[in-house]
């Protein structure tokens, strides 16, 4: 998967030389770990999901779905027959999927309310989304060319010189240090890219 910020941009953002694809790599991975979703495009990607509940409702790893062209029920259904598949689903751009199954009560004569089957691993959906190249987010990128930038740093405690309306003037920050490899602000400016935990 292509990295969050090319070499190239983060030479323009820092006004330093380019450095090597794997930091900018490495930055972009520390992103996505924590916002929990790829935020680059994808297409045609399928993700096996566990179903708790048996809800009508499933979430998907995007804040940003284009497109859903396959939901399969894995598994064995009733009686050991093959599983009862979705009749048609719906899907909204922030990662939610609903189904409705083509299920009739025939005790009550009447149709039986859309559940996913309950499991571990019971349903794969094939997606696409996220933002295509060149369309990353401009935050995204800010965010992933602090990360680099600290993984270029040569110790714990970074200098960089800045000019500053002519005058030059020598900035120290710290490395972030909260185990996720991001700084507090950083952290509040990906809050909107994030996947709440409870998805």
């Amino acid at each position: 998967m292509d990295p969050l910020l090319s070499v190239g941009e983060f030479a323009a953002l820092t006004g330093r030389g380019q450095p090597d694809p794997l930091v900018t790599l490495a930055a972009s991975g520390i992103v996505r770990a924590y916002c929990g979703w790829e935020i680059s495009e994808v297409v045609d990607q399928a993700v096996t999901l566990d179903v708790a509940d048996g809800g009508s409702q499933v979430m998907l790893p995007t804040l940003r779905l284009t497109n859903v062209s396959a939901v399969v029920v894995n598994g064995v259904g009733a009686y050991g027959l093959p599983p009862v598949q979705p009749a048609s689903w719906t899907w909204s751009t922030a990662g939610i999927v609903c189904l409705a199954w083509p299920y009739w009560n025939t005790l009550y004569d009447q149709p039986q309310s859309p559940r996913y089957p309950s499991g571990l691993g019971r349903l794969t959906v094939t997606y696409s989304g996220g933002y295509p190249a060149g369309s990353v987010p401009d935050e995204i990128k800010a965010v992933t060319c602090s990360v680099a930038e600290r993984v270029t740093a040569p110790s714990d405690i970074a200098q960089r010189l800045e000019n500053v309306g002519g005058i030059q003037t020598n900035t120290t920050y710290a490395r972030a240090s909260d185990g996720n490899g991001l700084s507090a602000t950083e952290v509040a400016v990906l809050a909107r890219y994030r996947i709440p935990e409870f998805r």
